[in-house]
C-alpha cells in the first residue's frame, strides 16, 4: 500500500518516506519531472559505488577536472582550505619519504637561476646522487651531502649543475670547501 501523498510531496522508492518535491533531484523524463530517490538516499546510493569501484571514480574526476579547470580548482583550494592539518601532514610524509627527490628538486630550482641548468643534463643521474647521500648519511650516521665539483658561484668560472660535476661526500669536507675551491683551482 502506498503511502498518502499530498501536492507538492513524493514518495522515496529506497527508503519509503514522502517527502517534500525540494528533495528529489529534477529529471526531465520523469512524469512530474522528479527522480524516484529522494537525494539523499542517491547521495548514500553513490558514495557506495565509488567506495566499490575506486578506479572508475578516479578516471571520471580526473575527466571531470580536465573539462572544468577553474571549477576543481575552487574545489581544491575549498578542500585545502578546510584540511589543513591533513595536507600538511601528508607533505610531511612525502617529503620525509622523497628526501632524495625533494633535494634534487630544490638544487635544480637553485641552479636553473643561476643558470647553471642544461637542458642536456641527465635528472634521474642527478637525482641519484642525492640518493646515495641520504643513503651514506642513514648507514653512517654522518650527515653526507652532494656536492658540485666546480662550484655553482665563483668570482673566476660557474660550473654545471649536471652528473658529471656531481660528488658525494661528508657535510663536513663539503662545509670546508664552501664553494671557493675546486680541483687545479688557479
Amino acid at each position: 500500500m502506498k503511502p498518502c501523498q499530498t501536492e507538492g510531496t513524493k514518495t522515496c522508492s529506497k527508503c519509503g518516506e514522502t517527502k517534500p518535491l525540494d528533495d528529489f533531484p529534477k529529471r526531465k523524463d520523469a512524469k512530474d519531472g522528479y527522480r524516484n530517490q529522494c537525494k539523499e538516499c542517491k547521495a548514500k546510493e553513490m558514495l557506495e559505488w565509488q567506495r566499490t569501484n575506486p578506479q572508475k571514480t578516479y578516471a571520471y574526476s580526473l575527466k571531470w577536472a580536465k573539462k572544468n579547470p577553474d571549477s576543481s580548482s575552487k574545489i581544491k583550494r575549498k578542500w585545502v582550505a578546510g584540511n589543513r592539518e591533513q595536507v600538511r601532514e601528508t607533505d610531511r610524509a612525502y617529503r620525509n619519504k622523497h628526501r632524495a627527490k625533494i633535494n634534487a628538486y630544490n638544487m635544480a630550482k637553485y641552479a636553473a637561476k643561476k643558470g647553471a641548468t642544461p637542458s642536456w643534463g641527465d635528472k634521474a643521474a642527478i637525482e641519484e646522487f642525492y640518493k646515495a647521500a641520504q643513503l651514506l648519511t642513514k648507514l653512517t650516521g654522518t650527515k653526507w651531502q652532494v656536492d658540485h665539483i666546480v662550484p655553482l658561484r665563483h668570482p673566476l668560472v660557474q660550473g654545471l649543475h649536471v652528473e658529471f660535476n656531481l660528488q658525494v661526500i661528508p657535510a663536513e669536507q663539503n662545509n670546508k670547501k664552501n664553494n671557493k675551491w675546486w680541483p687545479d683551482t688557479p
